[in-house]
This record gives C-alpha cells, sequence and structure tokens, in this order.
C-alpha cells in the first residue's frame, strides 16, 4: 500500500476538519489512484483512504482556492513553509503533485501534554483533498 506523510501541524487537525489539502514537492512522491496510508511526521496515528485523483501544478498556478483549502493564507505564506520543510528555496515553477482522496476510516491518538492520557478520534466517510 502506498502512504504519504504530513506535517505535524497539518496531521493533527485532520481529526476535525473534512476538507484538507497539503503540499509536497513533485520529485518527493510518485502517487496513482488506489488505497493510500496517510501518516504523520512522527508516525503516531495513521488514517487509511483511497486516492481519486492525481495531478500536478507548478506553484505559480495555484489557485487561491488551493492555497486557502491547505490551510494558508496566500502562496507566499505556502512557499515559505515548503522552504522550512525542504531547506531550500522554492521558486515559481516549482511543481507540486495534488491527489485528491476519501478516507475510509482513522484513527488520531493525540497525548495530553502533561498527562500522558491518549485521546483516541475517528472519522468516517470523510472526504479529504491532498495536495502532495
Amino acid at each position: 500500500m502506498q502512504s504519504i506523510r504530513l506535517p505535524h501541524r497539518l496531521f493533527r487537525r485532520l481529526s476535525y476538519i473534512t476538507l484538507c489539502r497539503t503540499f509536497f514537492l513533485d520529485t518527493e512522491l510518485e502517487l496513482s489512484s488506489g488505497q493510500v496510508l496517510i501518516l504523520g511526521e512522527f508516525g503516531s496515528a495513521a488514517f487509511e483512504g483511497s486516492i481519486i485523483r492525481v495531478y500536478k501544478r507548478s506553484v505559480s498556478d495555484l489557485v487561491t482556492d488551493e492555497v486557502v483549502a491547505g490551510g494558508y493564507t496566500n502562496v507566499k505564506q505556502l512557499t515559505h513553509d515548503l522552504a522550512m520543510q525542504y531547506t531550500r528555496f522554492i521558486k515559481e515553477d516549482d511543481l507540486v503533485t495534488i491527489v485528491e482522496f476519501e478516507v475510509f476510516s482513522a484513527e488520531n491518538d493525540n497525548s495530553g501534554s502533561n498527562s500522558g492520557v491518549q485521546e483516541s478520534k475517528k472519522l468516517q466517510g470523510v472526504t479529504l483533498k491532498i495536495a502532495v
């Protein structure tokens, strides 16, 4: 089964949002339609889903709705985040792969900061859009 890793900031929000997009540079992943396992940066929990559509777009061609759906207010904020993640300057012609998929089931274990208590949250039948 193919898998993707999401930044912790985005992954921890998956338990309470219905639509989501995340952005990875094009060279990182090769994904196709089919089942997918979505992991956090630290691999503590996983979401299972099915990829519906995969397409590529340059950073300069991203539509405002795509950027906002990913939790960013504008493309500049997105490119800053990508630059921090990949430790390099992000150019306007860099490609991102946009992946749309549906989540079948999800479990996200969040640890309390001081209590050590774990809370489990589940999602079923939620459609997410992830840009990879």
